[in-house]
């Protein structure tokens, strides 16, 4: 595999279908209560393991985004941050608004306003708790924004060192994984579930090891561009990722879920993908799901909202039993991808680059 086979492959169109992936791994995993048997279960019982790959994800992103940044650190740093800020910000906040807005008229906002408040700061409310989550967030799937958007910001303060910006990176998570568990008289698990009794007690969020996929990702970012593999092996090796993450996911095997086992097989399968991406002759997956990738972020954030006004039109026409088939199961799938696909084009987008044509024009034009 060679760099310069980059040019036109730049856009990750296998990582934007894997993105897609496991946005419905994580609907499916939330709707699947509509169907409540055992192959629903083995099914979709473990979709929440699409949050790791969003995580991997995310450090690939971040280091191919950056890696052209070579001088005016303090500028680009900011610029960074801005444009996570723009991209994440407007849909979560309009998403979370719609999602409590029957309640509000109740006196949510005084009596959650702590709640609230932390929810808009991407703070786990309750780190006193087991994780990963340590609390819920208004909208409770932005849960995982608690962890993006602490990486985001890490990541900007990370490019303040230059060259030097990855040994910040992993010096940090060094500490926060390994160090201050070790030094604090805990011990080191790959279990997301865990609890530590830290004086400090959001140490518990900062020290959770779902943070390792972040790390990996960006482990990726740095080292795949650099390495050749032959075509053979691109191709090979995604049949085979697909194949054991299948295994490992439905629970074939019984094999324990892990960061650690997490991180293998979701790992293997991102790695995979991007083998074939940065090939010239490698797979490439058609655009009908590449699109969904594209439209993942709405798809996350929308799906519990879609689910939810499903579920009250439907008790309303006097039809609740419809809420527990595979009919509704798989209409919630279907609106939530077409509602998705309206909500990216008709207003992501857009906002997206109206937010950077103001902002950016006003401070950097």
């Amino acid at each position: 595999m060679q760099p310069e086979s980059l040019k036109e492959k730049v856009l990750y169109r296998n990582m934007q279908a894997l993105r897609g992936f496991a946005a419905l791994l994580v609907c499916a995993y939330h709707f699947r209560i509509s169907i409540n048997t055992d192959w629903s279960e083995i099914a979709f019982g473990n979709g929440w393991i699409g949050v790791q790959i969003f995580f991997m994800i995310s450090g690939y992103i971040m280091v191919h985004t950056t890696n052209k940044i070579k001088d005016d650190f303090k500028n680009n740093s900011v610029k960074f941050m801005l444009n996570r800020f723009i991209r994440i910000l407007p849909l979560y906040y309009l998403i979370t608004f719609f999602y409590i807005a029957d309640d509000i008229n109740d006196g949510y906002l005084f009596t959650q306003s702590a709640l609230v408040l932390k929810s808009l700061l991407f703070i786990a409310p309750f780190t006193s708790t087991k994780g990963p989550q340590y609390g819920m967030p208004c909208l409770e799937v932005g849960w995982t924004l608690n962890y993006e958007m602490l990486f985001y910001f890490l990541f900007a303060v990370s490019i303040l060192f230059g060259t030097r910006r990855y040994w910040f990176m992993y010096v940090v998570f060094a500490i926060l994984l390994i160090f201050i568990p070790l030094f604090s008289g805990s011990v080191l698990s790959s279990d997301y579930l865990i609890f530590r009794n830290y004086k400090f007690e959001y140490l518990n969020f900062m020290s959770n090891p779902i943070w390792i996929h972040f790390v990996f990702g960006v482990t990726l970012g740095l080292l795949l561009p650099k390495i050749k593999i032959n075509k053979s092996f691109s191709r090979y090796s995604f049949y085979a990722s697909i194949l054991l993450f299948l295994i490992y996911y439905t629970g074939f095997l019984n094999i324990e879920y892990n960061a650690i086992n997490d991180l293998f097989f979701c790992g293997f399968l991102l790695t995979s993908f991007l083998l074939n991406d940065l090939h010239t002759e490698g797979i490439i997956l058609p655009d009908s799901i590449v699109k969904l990738g594209n439209q993942s972020f709405s798809m996350y954030l929308l799906h519990p909202l879609i689910f939810s006004y499903l579920h009250t039109v439907f008790d309303k026409i006097d039809m609740h039993f419809f809420t527990n088939t595979i009919a509704f199961f798989m209409l919630a799938i279907l609106l939530t991808i077409l509602i998705s696909f309206l909500f990216y084009y008709f207003f992501e987008l857009k906002i997206t680059a109206y937010l950077k044509k103001i902002i950016f024009g006003k401070i950097w034009g």
